[in-house]
């Protein structure tokens, strides 16, 4: 049973990652994509639907956590603070960014939240990256990680290389999900970013078998691999793009989960209350995501109903 907690959990997070990350790069590439006001709207009709489904995911992780793992949640929410405090402000400017954004007329009040959504999804995506640059050296034990490792040289790689995934994941999303000049313009964004995420990952596993010393590192050249393979079909393959691109993301995310699956595992203390309610709830994420996608796997045009 202990296997099964552990399995759910990485499920959630990697799962969080891919589908967050597409969200998170979509910010990051908006000003190249969609760089005119009926443009940015249209990009963010084609995030938004999936905006609060997605972050499901990480309600869902945390539930788990909590009710599976309680001293690990305990070690890593309190251990990286530093790191979380700034994760969390970054998480709700975007998301109020996406919400607000439309609800008053006028350019200075849409520039201000255009402006939001870029900067709130740079600060996002490089959190992300710190916190498994922080795991990957190690879970931590009690108390605060101190600013110095927590934002140290191994970290800001990782949150180097994880914002460039995550552009790339978004830019192949918006390659899919748009059509017209937006649409051609995240194949362009695409196949800029590609060769630059191969080469951040590559050198981000090199420094990680140094650092933290484990062969579970190399489970991570799957990024670059997959980073290069987006490139070549973004324009003509976007679906198969994609795959590719989520697939850069989960690996880095894989391999910190690999290295630490014994921590983890020793962690499990599943409560009465989690063994009955949480598998449902994880059944019911995965329905609603899958249908969720199938409502909207169609490319957004300019007849679509715009809320966001």
């Amino acid at each position: 049973m202990d296997y099964l907690w552990m399995t759910m959990l990485a499920l959630l997070v990697v799962g969080w990652f891919v589908l967050e990350g597409f969200g998170v790069g979509a910010a990051l590439v908006a000003p190249r994509v969609a760089p005119a006001a009926v443009e940015r709207r249209r990009l963010l009709t084609a995030y938004g639907p999936f905006l609060l489904a997605n972050e499901m995911w990480l309600v869902a992780a945390a539930g788990l956590l909590v009710g599976a793992f309680g001293t690990l949640e305990a070690r890593v929410l309190s251990g990286l603070y530093a790191v979380f405090v700034p994760l969390l402000a970054a998480w709700v400017l975007r998301d109020a960014s996406v919400w607000l954004r439309s609800r008053r007329p006028g350019a200075l009040w849409r520039r201000m939240w255009d402006r939001t959504f870029v900067a709130s999804g740079a600060v996002f995506a490089a959190c992300t990256g710190l916190v498994l640059g922080n795991v990957a050296m190690g879970v931590p034990g009690s108390g605060m990680v101190s600013p110095v490792r927590a934002y140290g040289p191994y970290p800001l790689l990782c949150a180097a290389t994880m914002a460039v995934l995550f552009a790339l994941h978004g830019a192949v999303f918006l390659r899919a999900r748009l059509t017209g000049d937006p649409a051609a313009r995240a194949a362009s964004a695409a196949r800029r970013l590609a060769p630059i995420a191969a080469g951040l990952s590559l050198v981000a596993v090199a420094v990680s078998l140094y650092v933290t010393a484990s062969p579970y590192a190399l489970i991570a050249l799957a990024a670059p691999a997959a980073a290069l393979l987006c490139r070549t079909r973004a324009a003509e393959r976007p679906g198969r793009a994609f795959a590719w691109s989520a697939l850069a993301v989960a690996a880095p995310v894989a391999a910190v989960g690999a290295g630490t699956a014994g921590t983890v595992l020793a962690a499990v203390d599943a409560s009465e209350v989690a063994r009955t309610v949480l598998p449902p709830a994880l059944a019911v994420v995965l329905v609603f995501q899958a249908l969720l996608w199938w409502l909207f796997r169609r490319p957004v045009t300019g007849r679509a109903a715009a809320f966001f």
